[in-house]
């Protein structure tokens, strides 16, 4: 049983040994039978054919694969060049934005500022009527109590309506009093309303809008 399976293993190796693989030769001569020295080797006319054959599918196989190498290049390549663009995208929308976002903040300055010189002397005149409504009040105020104190003075030395000549001092300041504490409070109301009334109208007033410009309806120019 030893000697079969050595005869075996014998049998597989030189199944699995390359034919005339042993033989060393210097050229064709050196060779036995049909064999052709190849590479230093003896082989016969098949075996370089398929030995051309097997270098022949390397180097397609190698060639396959730098072409994949190249086409996997060119792929990480063009992602690496989008992902850089949408980068660059990204930092020229987000340069954009913040100067549209600038532009607009200048415009609403620009605009409140237009804005706070249109409403200032509406503003101003509706305050300054209403301080004068406000001393005009204080003086009919002031006034009314000047005439009733006059007044409460007169009813002590009056009698029947009919006052003393030592009176009439004083029957002429409450007439003065009370006529100036009327017009005062006339004045008083008068000039807040129209305090509120410029008011009101500074608060409402709104900068005109833009006109489009409007081209003319002759565009050209010329002698004919």
């Amino acid at each position: 049983m030893r000697a079969i399976a050595t005869v075996l293993v014998v049998a597989v190796v030189t199944s699995l040994a390359p034919r005339a693989s042993a033989a060393e030769c210097g050229s064709d001569s050196d060779c036995p039978g049909d064999l052709v020295c190849e590479a230093g080797r003896c082989l016969s006319t098949q075996e370089i054919e398929q030995r051309k054959k097997n270098e022949q599918e390397i180097r397609e196989r190698r060639e396959r694969e730098l072409e994949q190498i190249r086409a996997e290049d060119e792929r990480e390549k063009q992602q690496r060049e989008a992902a850089e663009k949408r980068e660059r995208d990204a930092r020229e929308a987000k340069a954009r934005q913040k100067e549209e976002e600038r532009q607009r903040k200048e415009a609403e300055e620009r605009r409140e500022s237009e804005l706070s010189a249109l409403r200032r002397p509406t503003k101003i005149a509706g305050g300054a009527m209403l301080g004068g409504s406000a001393v005009a009040l204080i003086v009919g105020v002031a006034t009314g109590v000047s005439a009733q104190a006059s007044k409460r003075n007169l009813d002590a030395d009056c009698i029947d309506k009919v006052c003393p000549r030592s009176s009439a001092s004083d029957v002429d300041s409450m007439q003065t009093s009370a006529t100036v504490s009327t017009i005062s409070f006339v004045a008083a109301v008068a000039l807040a309303a129209g305090g509120i009334y410029f008011l009101v109208r500074s608060a409402n007033t709104k900068l005109p809008e833009p006109q489009p410009e409007t081209g003319s309806i002759f565009p050209f120019r010329g002698t004919f």
